[in-house]
This record gives structure tokens, sequence and C-alpha cells, in this order.
């Protein structure tokens, strides 16, 4: 069997027909590259303090405050509860048994101003807006080993227990009064000095001040053996040395003690009768006419007064004293066995001329004053003047 093609025309061509519908999508082409980062926001406001309270008397609040000034007020505040009931804001509780949380610390801002040398802010830590914030470091001040602090209103008064705890003190000098005046260097520490005020006392119980006087009566002090140094006589040499502190019998020390005793003070007028000293020492030269003659003693005076001390110390600022000195026998010449006497007078002890007078056989009486002046040695100078004498005697140039 055999095909053939047998020839057509074709015909016009029709319209087109409906689109058909779409295929599946295709698979995802690969991501886009990252677009630039756009600019950072403000920076929101920081809490600045949390309340916690009954603010509008309506029920516990919370009032948060933030640092710029804006303050949010949370109402309706309750905890979890114990019972049933679910209220607003409560898990399985209701408004009667709602709780807080505990409490949290304290933030105080302290304004602290320094008025002493301790130093407020010394006492706070931490330092937030220009204000001290956070602990409160108190300092506390107590009294042990005989020390008291005691708080009177706004006043802390720091003080001994008794006069024990001060050494020195002896329960007859307890209550006495001192005081500060001075001071004790020259650095920029250096603290006043503490000066007794003689005379007065503190009555602890009335709150008084009691001062002890003495009544001025002119006393004279008889020179002994007491006064003679090292309490014995040279018998070798015939001089009889004496010890002498002026400031120390002049001064106040002794205005409690009995005039008349054996600590009473010196008074102004001092008498020393050289020969009778010598005679109650020297039995075999008790018969007055060979003490008086060839074995006549001599005499000498020293002033012990420590340099250390100060004039103001035993009389006071802007002060002069004086006394008087009286001295009987001692002479100057030499003796018939050749003794001589040597030195009489203190080298700060000045007479006129600058010239030592010499002592007689009879009384010869000097008066003696001092300013506190101070020589080169740092002893106090005090200045002689001759009152009385024997006559016929030229007691600054003598002709032996």
């Amino acid at each position: 069997m055999s095909n053939s093609v047998i020839g057509y025309n074709f015909g016009a061509v029709g319209t087109t027909g409906d689109t058909g519908g779409f295929g599946p999508n295709g698979k995802l082409g690969p991501a886009g590259p990252t677009g630039a980062t756009g600019g950072i926001g403000p920076t929101g406001a920081s809490v600045s303090e949390v309340i916690v309270g009954d603010l509008n008397g309506d029920g516990l609040q919370v009032k948060t405050v933030y640092t710029n000034g804006v303050s949010v007020i949370s109402s309706d505040v309750e905890g979890e509860g114990t019972g049933g009931g679910g209220g607003i804001g409560g898990i399985g509780g209701n408004e009667s048994d709602a709780s807080l949380g505990p409490l949290g610390n304290f933030v105080y801002k302290l304004f602290t101003e320094d008025i002493g040398t301790a130093g407020a802010t010394a006492l706070v830590k931490g330092l937030i807006d220009g204000c001290y914030i956070g602990t409160i470091e108190l300092k506390t001040i107590k009294g042990t080993g005989g020390i008291v602090v005691t708080e009177n209103e706004d006043e802390i008064l720091v003080g001994y227990r008794d006069n024990k705890q001060i050494v020195g003190v002896t329960p007859s000098t307890k209550n006495q009064i001192a005081y500060m005046t001075g001071i004790a260097g020259n650095s920029a520490e250096a603290l006043p000095l503490v000066r007794g005020a003689s005379g007065l006392n503190y009555n602890p119980e009335k709150r008084s001040i009691n001062a002890v006087g003495r009544k001025y009566r002119e006393v004279g002090f008889r020179f002994g053996m007491t006064e003679v140094s090292g309490g014995f006589i040279n018998d070798s040499t015939r001089i009889i040395e004496f010890n002498v502190d002026p400031g120390l019998h002049l001064g106040t020390r002794y205005v409690r003690e009995n005039q008349y005793g054996p600590s009473g003070p010196w008074g102004n007028t001092w008498f020393i009768d050289v020969n009778e000293i010598y005679a109650s020492q020297i039995p075999l030269l008790l018969n007055a006419s060979s003490v008086k003659g060839a074995s006549a003693p001599f005499i000498k005076i020293n002033d012990v007064t420590a340099t250390a001390d100060t004039f103001e110390h035993y009389f006071g600022s802007g002060r002069a004293s004086s006394f008087t000195l009286a001295i009987k026998g001692g002479s100057n010449r030499p003796r018939d066995d050749g003794k001589t006497c040597g030195v009489v007078w203190p080298a700060n002890w000045i007479f006129p001329y600058k010239v030592n007078p010499v002592l007689t056989t009879g009384l010869d009486v000097y008066q003696f004053y001092s300013l506190g002046k101070k020589d080169t040695e740092k002893r106090t100078v005090w200045y002689g003047v001759p009152l009385k004498s024997s006559s016929g005697t030229d007691i600054f140039f003598p002709t032996y």
C-alpha cells in the first residue's frame, strides 16, 4: 500500500485565544547589599528616684521621678495575695491582702559644709550631680581611761573623771584653775601654754570660782643652816655659801602656805647673821670675840634660779619685784691668818659702777629690784642699791 500527499490550501489565521494561567514561581535570586545604618536616636531620661507610699490619700502608689523632671504615678499598686478574688493587677488575691517587697536603702542628698578641722565632706561617700549621695559615716567620741564625754544641748563636753587622771595633781591641788597664755614655739602647730591661776579654785558643785587671798603683811626671813649650800660649812675656808632663788621665794607659789610655817614665804626682807650661824655649827668658836676676830667667817651668795625660768612665770607680765637684804658680819677684810673672802655676790646682781661692794663688820643693808631683764647667760638681772653700811668704810673702793 502506498501513501501519497495530496495538496491542500491553508485558510486565514484565526483569532488568538485566551492567555493561560501562570506557572509556578521560580527560585528567589540572591539578596542584594544592605543599606546604610540610620542615625542613633536621643537617649531617654534616667530614673532619679522611686517613691512608694500613699501619695494622695487614695491608696498605695509608686511615683517614679526622672532626671528630666517628668514624674509618673502608678496607682492601684498591689502585690501577690494569698486568697481568691483576683483584683486588678493581682494574682489570685484582693486589695486587702496585697503586700510589697522589702524596703530598699534610703538615698539622701546631702549639702555639706566644713565648719571645723574634721571636714564635713570626709563623712560622706559618693558625689552625684554636685550633691553628696551615699553612706554617711558618723564618728563618735567615747571616753576611756578616766575621760568622760557628756552632751549638753548642742555641745559635747570632754573632761576628766577626777583629779587622779592628771599627772602631778594631788587631792590637795585638784579643782585649781589654769589658763591659756602665749604659744609654745614658733611653728604653725604650736599650742598655747597652760599656766596656773594661783589662788583660784573651781567648785564643781556650785559651779563657782573661789579666790584664795593673803593679806599683805611685811614678814622677814632669817637665814639658817637650811639655806646653806650643802647643809654644812667648810671650816678650812670659813666661807658660808647661801643658795637663793629670788623668783621662787618672792612669787605667788607660796600664796596657799602658812606664812609662819616651814614652807611659808620669805617675804621681802631677808636677814643673815653670818657670825651667829657660823658659831652655832663650830663648837670651838663659841667664844664671840674669837668669831669676830681672826677666825670670823666669810659669806658667799649663789643665785640658783634656773635659766629656763621666766620672770613672768613668777610675777606675771609687765611686773617688777624687789626685796631688801640685811647682812650682819661677814666682812670682806682679809683675816689675820691670811684667809680671804673671794667673790661674795652673784654675777647677775648688778651694783652702781658695776662694782661689787664689800661687806663691813657691822650691818649692811641693800635694796634689790628687777624688771625681768636677762643677761647674756640668760640669768635674771637684779639691781642692788646700798642703803646702809658701817661709817668710815668705802664699800666700793676700799683701801685694803
